[in-house]
C-alpha cells in the first residue's frame, strides 16, 4: 500500500518521490502477437494490468449477426451508388465477422473482453512526464492509443489491484482465444538466479542473466534444459557455451553423447576423455557400475531402479539386434540375476559394483 494517496488531475502522489499516472488503451491494433507489450518495460518502474472477461455465446452470436447484416447492407448501398472506396474494407469487415461467428458457433473458439491498464512510476513529475512522452510514442508504433484517465485516476489505481473488480468499464475489446494468449503472460524484465553462469544480458534492462540448473525447487523443480531451433539457430554453439562455462565456473562434470563428433574439440580443450563406443571394442563403460544416491544427508544404494535400468538396456538390445520384445518371462529372469549379482559383489564401504 502507498504511504500516502493524493489525487491530483493527471496523476497520483503516493508518497515522497512516489508520482505514478494510470493510462487505458482506447484503441487496440488490428493484429496482436506474443510478447507484443514486451519492449514497453523498457521505459521501468510500469506495471500492466489485463482485465478478461469472458463473453456469453448466444448473445455474441447474436449481436455479430446483426453487425453482419448491417455492414451487408451497407456494402450494397455504397456498390449500388458505384462508391468503390469503402467496399475493400466493408469485404473484410464481412469476411471477419462471417468467421468468428462460425467459430463461435461451432465452439471452435471463444470470444473474450479485454481491457488494458498501464501505471507508469516515476521520482519527479518532470520525470514522470517526459516517460508519458515515450509511452504515448511506444503505443503508437504498435498502431494502439492509450489515454489518460484524468480525474479518474484513484479509480485507475483500484484496477490495477488484484480484487477483482472493474471500476472503469465500456474500454474492453473483443478478443478471441488467440488474442488473448498474446495479452498472458508478460514477460518478467527480472528474470535471473543470484548464482549460476553468465548467459547474456537482459533486452529490455541490459542486466546480466545468470542461470543455475541446479539451483533446486523452488526456483526450479529439476536440472533439465531443452533446447530447440531450426537448423543453424545455435543449438549446439548455445549447449556448447553452458556446458563449457558451468565446467569452468562451478566444476560440475558435463558427458556428452555425441553420435556426429561435434564435441570432440571441447571436451579435448576443457582437459575430457573421448570414449570411442563400437561393436566388438571394450569402451570402458560399465551398465552395472552402481552409485550411491543421496536423500537428504543419508547415502543409500538404489538397486530397484538400477535393474530397471538394465532391464531397459537388454529390452533396447533385442529390439534392435533381434527385432523381438522381451517377454514377462524374461523381464522377471533379468530382475532375478541382476539383483543375485548384486547380491554377491556388493561392498558398502565402496558404494561401487563392476563387473566384468
Amino acid at each position: 500500500m502507498p504511504d500516502e494517496l493524493q489525487e491530483k488531475r493527471d496523476y497520483l502522489i503516493l508518497g515522497y518521490n512516489k508520482f505514478s499516472r494510470i493510462f487505458v488503451m482506447t484503441i487496440f491494433p488490428e493484429d496482436t502477437w506474443i510478447g507484443w507489450l514486451d519492449n514497453l518495460f523498457k521505459l521501468g518502474n510500469i506495471n500492466i494490468s489485463v482485465k478478461v472477461e469472458p463473453a456469453p455465446a448466444r448473445t455474441i452470436v447474436n449481436q455479430l449477426s446483426k453487425k453482419y447484416a448491417q455492414s451487408s447492407a451497407e456494402y450494397q448501398t455504397y456498390e449500388r451508388q458505384g462508391n468503390i472506396l469503402h467496399l475493400p474494407e466493408l469485404e473484410t469487415q464481412l469476411h471477419d465477422l462471417k468467421y468468428l461467428r462460425k467459430l463461435i458457433q461451432t465452439n471452435n473458439d471463444k470470444l473474450y473482453f479485454a481491457t488494458i491498464f498501464v501505471s507508469l512510476n516515476a521520482e519527479t513529475l518532470e520525470e514522470l512526464n517526459e516517460k508519458t512522452k515515450l509511452l504515448e510514442n511506444e503505443f503508437i508504433k504498435k498502431g494502439t492509443m492509450i489515454r489518460t484517465l484524468s480525474f479518474r485516476q484513484v479509480e485507475g489505481l483500484k484496477t490495477l489491484l488484484p480484487i477483482g473488480e472493474l471500476p472503469i468499464p465500456n474500454y474492453e475489446r473483443n478478443m478471441i482465444t488467440g488474442g488473448i494468449a498474446t495479452l498472458i503472460p508478460i514477460s518478467n524484465p527480472n528474470l535471473s538466479h543470484n548464482t549460476g553462469i553468465f548467459i547474456g544480458r537482459n533486452a529490455f534492462t541490459n542486466a546480466p542473466v545468470y542461470i543455475d540448473t541446479f539451483i533446486g525447487p523452488p526456483q526450479l523443480p529439476n536440472p533439465h534444459v531443452f533446447i530447440c531451433g531450426t537448423s543453424g539457430g545455435g543449438k549446439s554453439v548455445a549447449l556448447k557455451l553452458l556446458a563449457a562455462r558451468n565446467i569452468a565456473t562451478t566444476g560440475c562434470g558435463a558427458f556428452f553423447i555425441d553420435i556426429e563428433g561435434e564435441y570432440t574439440n571441447l571436451t579435448k580443450m576443457l582437459g575430457g576423455n573421448v570414449i570411442k563406443i563400437s561393436q566388438g571394442e571394450s569402451a570402458g563403460l560399465n551398465p552395472f557400475d552402481l552409485e550411491p544416491d543421496f536423500k537428504g544427508n543419508k547415502q543409500y544404494l538404489n538397486i530397484d531402479d538400477k535393474v530397471a535400468e538394465i532391464r531397459s538396456l537388454i529390452s533396447t538390445i533385442c529390439r534392435n539386434k533381434q527385432a523381438r520384445e522381451i517377454d514377462a518371462e524374461e523381464y522377471a529372469e533379468i530382475e532375478v540375476v541382476v539383483k543375485q549379482l548384486y547380491a554377491e559383489k556388493r561392498h558398502y564401504h565402496r558404494c561401487k559394483f563392476t563387473f566384468s
